[in-house]
C-alpha cells in the first residue's frame, strides 16, 4: 500500500514538475551547454521534496498547479545539492548512472551547479511572496551548508584540507555527544530541506508563517526528513545496488562517523568492539573485507533493528502532525506517504 503512494503522487503532480523544472533550468542556457545542465535531473529521482509541496498546498485547500514554482524551488535546491556533494565526496554513481562531475568533469560540474542555484532565482521570482520564499532558501541552503560541514567533520579520516584537519570530531570525539551532534547534522543536511517543501506548499495557500497548518505542515516535513535520512543510513550499508542506486558501503568507504548505524554501534559497542571499527574508519583505504567485518559486527548488537525503530518513531511523530489538516484524502495520501519512507528499499 504505502509504496502505492508514491506512484500516485508521481501520476498527479509528476508530469507537472518535470515540465516547470526544465523550463526554469533551460532559461536563456546556450544549446550545447542543455544536455549537460539537464542531465542531473534526467538520471531519474524520485522528486519526493516537490511532490510533498503540492500535496501540502492540496491538503490546504488549494489548488496544487499555483505552488508549482515553490515545488520546482526545493527540487532545484536538492539537485543543486547533489551536484556539489558528490564534487566533495567524489562520488562516481548515484541513481545507478554517472554522477555529472563524472560524466561531465568537476570544472563543467561547477558550472552546471551554480546554473542550478541562478535557476533557483528564477522560480524565487515566480512564487506567491518572493520576499519571503527568498528569505526561506537563504536559509535553507545554509542550513544544508552547515549539515554537509557537519558531514564532512564526522569523517574519520580520508581528506587532507587543513581546516577539516584541524577540526576533525574524531580528535576530540565525545562519545556521550555524538547521538546529539549526529542528530544536528541530519536536521540540517536533510531534514531542513524536506520541511521546507513542506511549509512552501502550505505557505502558498495560508500565507502566513505562523499559520497552524503552515507550523504543522513544517513538523512534518521535519519528522519526516530526519526518518527518511536514518533509512538512507541504513539502506547504505544494508541495501542493495540494483534497488539503491547508490554504492553499498558508501558511508563505511568514506570513513563516516555520521551515518546511524555507524553512531549508534559506537554509542553502544564495548571498547573493543569499538576501537575495531574506529580503527577501520581510520584507514587510508576501507576493503569490502573491512565492511564485511563492521557489518558483522553492528549485527552482534542489533543496530539495524535500532535505527528502524527509531526511524519508525519519527514517523509516528510526523502522522500526529497532520492532524490539523482538513483535506481527508489528501491527509490519508501524506501519512501513507510518511509510511513508505520506512518501507522502502531505495
Amino acid at each position: 500500500m504505502s509504496e502505492t503512494v508514491l506512484r500516485t503522487l508521481i501520476d498527479k503532480y509528476g508530469k507537472l514538475v518535470e515540465d516547470r523544472l526544465r523550463k526554469y533550468l533551460t532559461l536563456d542556457v546556450a544549446e550545447e551547454f542543455r544536455e549537460p545542465v539537464l542531465y542531473q535531473i534526467a538520471t531519474g529521482g524520485k522528486r519526493v521534496r516537490p511532490l510533498l509541496t503540492l500535496a501540502f498546498a492540496e491538503a490546504c485547500g488549494g489548488n496544487p498547479e499555483d505552488a508549482l514554482p515553490e515545488a520546482c524551488i526545493v527540487e532545484l535546491i536538492h539537485e543543486y545539492s547533489l551536484i556539489f556533494d558528490d564534487i566533495i565526496d567524489h562520488s562516481v554513481v548515484r541513481r545507478g548512472k554517472p554522477t555529472v562531475w563524472k560524466r561531465y568533469g568537476t570544472s563543467t560540474a561547477m558550472l552546471i551547479g551554480l546554473w542550478y542555484r541562478e535557476a533557483i532565482e528564477e522560480a524565487v521570482l515566480d512564487s506567491h511572496n518572493p520576499q519571503l520564499v527568498g528569505k526561506i532558501v537563504s536559509k535553507t541552503i545554509k542550513e544544508i551548508i552547515e549539515g554537509e560541514r557537519l558531514d564532512i567533520l564526522l569523517e574519520a579520516a580520508g581528506r587532507d584540507d587543513p581546516y577539516i584537519a584541524e577540526h576533525r570530531i574524531i580528535n576530540r570525539l565525545n562519545i556521550d555527544k555524538l547521538e546529539e551532534l549526529y542528530f544536528n547534522m541530519i536536521r540540517k543536511k536533510t531534514a531542513a530541506l524536506i520541511r521546507t517543501a513542506c511549509m512552501l506548499g502550505a505557505l502558498t495557500v495560508r500565507r502566513n508563517i505562523e499559520d497552524e497548518l503552515v507550523k504543522a505542515a513544517a513538523a512534518y516535513g521535519e519528522y519526516v526528513g530526519i526518518a527518511f535520512q536514518l533509512i538512507d543510513d541504513l539502506l547504505d550499508i544494508y541495501g542493495k545496488f540494483e534497488k539503491f542506486g547508490k554504492e553499498i558501503g558508501k558511508d563505511l568507504k568514506e570513513h563516516k562517523l555520521g551515518n546511524a548505524v555507524v553512531m549508534y554501534f559506537i554509542k553502544l559497542a564495548s571498547e573493543n568492539d569499538r576501537n575495531a571499527i574506529l580503527s577501520i574508519l581510520r584507514k587510508d583505504t576501507i576493503t569490502q573485507e573491512d565492511i564485511e567485518k563492521s557489518i558483522e559486527l553492528f549485527n552482534k548488537y542489533n543496530i539495524r533493528e535500532m535505527v528502524l525503530s527509531k526511524a519508525r518513531d519519527y514517523i509516528t511523530k510526523a502522522i500526529d502532525a497532520l492532524r490539523p489538516f482538513p483535506n481527508e484524502s489528501t491527509r490519508k495520501i501524506l501519512e501513507e506517504f510518511a509510511k513508505f519512507i520506512v518501507e522502502r528499499e531505495y
